[in-house]
């Protein structure tokens, strides 16, 4: 396999990978999150929990401040989704070039992982597991059908605000047309930009392989709806064994997710190998949180 490669160090990789993720695909942030660095087997299930409403009451002379008891309802996520990127790399090729492709490599691996997350996290949205729908035709899309009218819809079912939005291409495309947004976008936003502006409380971002089943061409949601939950493989614990490897973990500071780093080297073939994964899996919270958008 031929590879144009410089300078690597593969922690360093993980690190600008699993930010720039974050970034350019921030609905990961946007919905409710379990990310640790734990060790976990494959297929286990993990219980998180989503916080209810707190109740009010009234002050009372006999009892005072009495305390209510706190709530949240518990969702089990099964850690499902074993991923993993890997790439080996010879001495021909590192003594070939001295240019350090560190970001180039994080670019890389942030869309395949950002890209596999969605695909994942975006099967979930069916009309099986939410079933409240917006119906509106894509050539008659615009903001106050497809932002202001689902957003309508959650503020009726008084689930949480600070909601996201994923638009497939087609109707992310759509919304740009929409003269009102097109004003927002000139006043200090700017066209072009990776996503467009928090619209009525709706943080909107493009994803262009939104799953097509019954007509679905995006949803708004509130972080509730949906349960996203990571872990990184347990380690074989061949630790007393002679090795030229080594076995690492790289967590993203802001958001907590990490993937594990796998390094070794073949001195017969004379290459090295290195590999990221990740344990994650997706589930459903709650499901009046999320609004599908469907065409007729």
């Amino acid at each position: 396999m031929a590879n144009s490669l410089g300078t690597l160090n593969a922690a360093l990789i993980a690190q600008r990978g699993l930010e720039l993720l974050v970034t350019d695909f921030p609905v990961i942030g946007q919905i409710v999150s379990d990310f640790s660095d734990a060790n976990v087997q494959y297929n286990q299930t993990i219980t998180t929990r989503i916080p209810s409403v707190g109740t009010v009451q009234d002050y009372s002379v006999s009892s005072g401040y009495a305390a209510a008891s706190a709530t949240s309802t518990d969702v089990s996520v099964t850690l499902n989704k074993f991923k993993h990127a890997t790439f080996e790399l010879n001495d021909a090729e590192f003594s070939a070039t001295n240019r350090n492709l560190v970001e180039d490599y994080a670019v890389a691996f942030s869309v395949a992982l950002g890209s596999q997350i969605m695909t994942d996290v975006s099967a979930l949205f069916t009309s099986g597991n939410y079933s409240n729908a917006t119906t509106q035709a894509l050539s008659g899309a615009t903001r106050k059908t497809v932002i202001v009218a689902p957003n309508t819809a959650l503020n009726k079912r008084k689930t949480p605000k600070n909601r996201f939005g994923i638009f497939n291409s087609d109707l992310y495309g759509q919304l740009l047309q929409d003269d009102s947004i097109v004003d927002l976008t000139m006043k200090g936003v700017g066209i072009g930009d990776a996503m467009l502006p928090v619209i009525h409380g709706v943080a909107i971002s493009e994803y262009n392989d939104m799953p097509t089943t019954a007509n679905l061409v995006g949803v708004v949601g509130s972080k509730d709806a949906v349960v996203f939950a990571s872990r990184v493989p347990a380690d074989a614990g061949f630790a007393d064994l002679p090795s030229v490897g080594r076995i690492t973990t790289v967590t993203e500071p802001k958001s907590g997710l990490s993937v594990q780093v796998r390094e070794s080297y073949n001195m017969v073939k004379g290459a090295r190998t290195v590999t990221y994964a990740i344990i994650y899996g997706a589930a459903v919270g709650n499901a009046a949180s999320l609004q599908r958008i469907i065409t007729a």
